[in-house]
């Protein structure tokens, strides 16, 4: 695994910092009783970026930015393990040559591929903030203005991995784009 971190201040009291990570993993079964289908696991290299910037612009006002742009999460996060296919006895049982231990109501969860073959796309947001300060008297007041998920992405954060029915149909996105608005008074 390879990371690198850095912060860099510049004129005005400028600011940028970030990050770098690369790195995979490898897994293996330790445990005597455990499965063998995807016993071995060595996910792909995945990248982690991550930027923030803050910069007095004029006369109070500063701009400040935040990217990330991080790899997406395994298909088959939400199970667990891998991606699923439940199976009715029915199906197994005339290649089987019998009924599954459970009886003849009994249902076979088989997996599809590795936890760390598929992945969803990366997930890349820009949140941006403007505020501006100024003083009233003895209170110092700062309006601000936040604008999240720039891009309006709605990268898939958890998928379904239960196949057919709903196979890859997100239960969970990233958030629309949002404003927020505020203001911030020290006294």
């Amino acid at each position: 695994m390879l990371t690198r971190t850095m912060t860099w201040r510049f004129a005005r009291s400028g600011l940028l910092m970030g990050g770098l990570n690369v790195g995979r993993k490898t897994t293996e079964c330790v445990q005597p009783d455990a499965p063998v289908q995807f016993c071995e696991q060595t996910e792909p290299w995945l990248t982690q970026v991550k930027l923030s910037a803050s910069y007095p612009v004029w006369r109070g006002i500063s701009l400040s930015a935040v990217f990330q742009s991080i790899p997406g999460v395994p298909v088959a996060q939400s199970t667990g393990g891998a991606a699923t296919w439940v199976v009715a006895n029915g199906q197994v049982a005339p290649v089987l040559g019998r009924n599954l231990a459970a009886g003849a109501a009994g249902l076979l969860p088989v997996k599809l591929f590795s936890p760390v073959d598929e992945y969803e796309d990366r997930l890349t947001q820009l949140d941006l903030r403007v505020q501006k300060a100024f003083q009233m008297g003895h209170m110092r007041v700062q309006p601000k203005v936040d604008v999240y998920n720039v891009f309006n992405v709605a990268t898939v954060l958890l998928p379904i991995s239960t196949y057919p029915s709903s196979f890859l149909r997100p239960q969970q996105i990233l958030g629309g784009r949002l404003f927020k608005f505020a203001v911030q008074v020290d006294f």
